[in-house]
């Protein structure tokens, strides 16, 4: 019998379930307790512009402030890549022509982490 934490049942069919738990077992990921993102979200002396410049392939515009954002035409395809994931799965968003400071270094973090 199926874990009933795993599975679903319709029309008398059990149909899996994906949490990520699942996921990181499935793709033998390793687990990672601690997450940068609540951390350096509103902080600007350590937010790290320069490693999401280069691993995203793209620059900053405005080159100063907290409005910042990169567009997705300068990132690299595996930055575009993933930002589909973010952008449909993990925060939604209609538009991603122009990516926010949060959603760039979300972005990061699962890129590189």
């Amino acid at each position: 019998m199926p874990n009933p934490h795993f599975f679903l049942q319709f029309r008398n069919e059990h149909v899996k379930t994906f949490n990520a738990s699942r996921i990181r077992s499935y793709y033998n990921l390793p687990c990672v307790e601690e997450c940068r993102y609540e951390e350096l979200k509103g902080d600007d002396k350590n937010f790290p512009c320069n490693e999401i410049e280069e691993e995203l392939g793209a620059c900053w515009y405005p080159q100063e402030g907290s409005k910042r954002y990169i567009l997705r035409g300068d990132m690299n395809a595996t930055a575009r890549i993933w930002l589909i994931l973010v952008g449909s799965n993990i925060k939604p968003s209609k538009y991603l022509t122009k990516i926010s400071r949060k959603t760039t270094l979300l972005l990061y973090l699962l890129m590189t982490n």
